[in-house]
């Protein structure tokens, strides 16, 4: 066993040499300089907008591929820097989102905004969570319900907001600063500030500092 970890250690060193060092870094360098050049000339929401975002909602956390996808979005959408978005996160709308400073979203989001999405600064929001400011009509038995068009209300999440793992956040929703929101849990009404939600639909169980 111990041989066969060396030869595992061999084969796979943990640092590489200077000279290779040097070499990854200039292909970083060199991946970073096409994609911004590419970046800067798409329409935010366009079709090609679109299917640069699922090629480049695919590339890994590390290195160059997620200063790629942070400036991609920084491009497409009003965005005080420093976000952090994870592979497998989708826009839609992009030109109605505003992002605040140092936002992390994890895997697999999805952001959709019919209506004005605000998402303040520090926020973090978990893994496969969705944000959707618009909601398909259906009060007429007679018409397609995807043919009677949408309800559109803005959600603003505030400053130090935690969303949990797959979460849902419904039209017209204000998230109170410094609240939480449990994983799992859809939010169809607004949540005061520094507040515990959870559950479906959520509802406040507690709030931050107390007891």
């Amino acid at each position: 066993m111990r041989a066969e970890f060396k030869e595992f250690r061999t084969q796979f060193p943990d640092k590489v040499s200077p000279k290779k060092g040097i070499l990854y870094r200039c292909v970083l360098w060199l991946r970073k300089v096409y994609w911004t050049h590419i970046i800067k000339q798409l329409t935010p929401g366009s079709e090609s907008w679109h299917r640069y975002q699922q090629r480049i909602s695919l590339l890994s956390s590390a290195d160059a591929d997620m200063e790629i996808r942070c400036l991609f979005y920084e491009h497409s959408m009003e965005c005080k820097g420093k976000a952090y978005i994870l592979p497998g996160t989708i826009f839609c709308y992009p030109y109605r989102i505003k992002l605040g400073y140092n936002v992390f979203i994890n895997r697999g989001g999805y952001i959709t905004a019919r209506g004005p999405i605000s998402i303040g600064d520090n926020v973090i929001i978990g893994p496969g969570v969705v944000i959707n400011s618009g909601m398909h009509r259906y009060r007429d038995r007679n018409t397609l319900i995807r043919d009677q068009g949408h309800n559109i209300l803005p959600i603003c999440i505030e400053q130090d907001v935690w969303i949990g793992a797959n979460a849902v956040i419904m039209p017209g929703v204000k998230i109170g600063e410094g609240s939480v929101v449990g994983a799992g849990a859809i939010v169809t009404t607004s949540i005061p500030p520094y507040s515990v939600a959870v559950g479906v639909p959520a509802k406040v169980i507690k709030r931050r500092g107390n007891s």
